[in-house]
């Protein structure tokens, strides 16, 4: 996916009374960052394709909001909320869908199938040890479950020292954030808290 392609459709969409500044002015601001929101969108999803449809929608919104958007502040943090809510609402999309369309041969095809599992001592789709218990007396229940990120992808901002920017884009002196309450990453569990605690406390100590 170019930029280019991307902001052809999200300008096809554009007011015809539009004289063009804004389009720069959206551009200039926003394209700096369309690689990093095609890269998180893609671990977010799972899929190329999917993830361009979601950065597409996110330049597209935020064409659409564009006059509301501060100049000065963290233009990269703005568009990162909107992927966020565009992921949201795509996964959620998929999720009814998947749910509507599951039918009950598919559920019985798949209850029978692991009742063959449980019969013959052996489960060769997951490989669990022994499976013992069939599925056979009613009344029975389903749903669909899938796994999703675990993270907190909110928080305050900081820079690649740790340090906390306020909402323009200006470093609070000696306030250093890490962990959880650290917006702007999708890096999983004790990895990030480590990583950004060892960089904030070598920069705090730097101070000290």
């Amino acid at each position: 996916m170019t930029g280019l392609q991307t902001i052809k459709r999200v300008f096809a969409n554009r007011p015809a009374v539009d004289t063009g500044a804004k389009a720069q002015e959206f551009e200039a601001a926003a394209l700096a960052h369309l690689n990093d929101l095609f890269r998180t969108a893609t671990r977010l999803l799972g899929n190329p394709t999917e993830a361009e449809d979601a950065v597409q929608e996110t330049y597209l919104l935020a064409w659409k909001s564009f006059d509301r958007f501060e100049p000065g502040t963290d233009c990269r943090a703005w568009l990162f909320t909107i992927m966020f809510n565009a992921v949201r609402h795509y996964r959620r999309r998929w999720f009814n869908r998947r749910v509507t369309g599951e039918t009950a041969e598919v559920l019985q095809e798949t209850v029978s199938r692991y009742n063959a599992f449980v019969a013959a001592g052996t489960d060769t789709d997951f490989k669990k040890p022994t499976p013992m218990f069939k599925i056979e007396k009613p009344p029975f229940y389903a749903a669909w479950a899938t796994p999703i990120l675990h993270d907190t992808l909110t928080g305050l901002r900081t820079n690649t020292h740790s340090e906390v920017i306020d909402i323009r884009g200006t470093v609070i002196p000696g306030l250093y954030c890490a962990g959880e309450c650290q917006g702007g990453f999708a890096q999983h569990g004790l990895a990030r808290c480590v990583v950004f605690g060892r960089v904030a406390g070598r920069n705090a100590a730097k101070r000290a």
